[in-house]
């Protein structure tokens, strides 16, 4: 006589990123006497700014919950005199990049994969361009 096992479904809810701890830490490294490295952590959210309004705070939430995560580290971006500078500027445009491009958190991204990922291309790409162009100025 066979038996089977019976697995309990497991409820999945939806991610939430107030469920992870983060934190950033960066070191100079073997190579360099400074640090010139950089990190971000952040949320996306959807936000409203009430600039007047005659009804009062009484419009209820203005933000979002986290509509997505986003962790970056630049390495010492640059030459080495300027590596600081250059990943400060790289985390900087991208981190402008993608918030212009607030549907890559999205649930459309979920099902444009690709559309998400080329947008996130097109924020590495900004930040090397901006570089590239801080270089020869």
């Amino acid at each position: 006589m066979a038996t089977q096992t019976v697995m309990p479904s497991i409820e999945q809810r939806p991610f939430v990123t107030s469920d992870i701890d983060l934190f950033g830490l960066t070191h100079q490294g073997r190579v360099r006497k400074t640090n010139a490295d950089h990190f971000l952590i952040g949320t996306f959210h959807r936000a409203l700014r009430v600039r007047y309004s005659s009804i009062g705070d009484d419009i209820g939430p203005r933000e979002t919950e986290s509509r997505g995560l986003i962790a970056l580290v630049a390495d010492g971006v640059g030459n080495l005199g300027a590596a600081a500078e250059g990943s400060a500027k790289a985390l900087a445009t991208v981190a402008q990049h993608l918030l212009h491009a607030s549907e890559i958190c999205s649930t459309m991204a979920v099902a444009q994969e690709e559309f998400a990922i080329d947008q996130l291309k097109q924020s590495f790409a900004a930040a090397h361009k901006v570089l590239r162009d801080q270089a020869q100025a």
